[in-house]
């Protein structure tokens, strides 16, 4: 916020970028936070939840990857750690 208000134009941090080692067999047609577990040097795997309030599965996971509308490849995806 503060590098945003100096005048910074490049003032958000870029992610880190994972690979997902199996990429499952699920899609959806809109933009998707995906729980992972890291487990390697930029590779990650999801986590298998049971919906948007499954919080064990949450708790199970190392951070969260965003994919767009009808992805279905193993990235590299923009790692956002909790």
């Amino acid at each position: 916020m503060i590098d945003k208000l100096a005048g910074l134009s490049q003032w958000e941090p870029i992610p880190p970028s994972v690979t997902l080692t199996d990429i499952g067999s699920k899609t959806l047609q809109l933009h998707w936070m995906r729980a992972v577990r890291l487990n390697g040097i930029g590779t990650a795997e999801l986590v298998v939840g049971k919906g948007s309030g499954d919080l064990v599965s949450l708790g199970a996971s190392d951070g969260f990857i965003e994919m767009p509308p009808g992805a279905h490849h193993e990235g590299p995806w923009p790692f956002y750690a909790w």
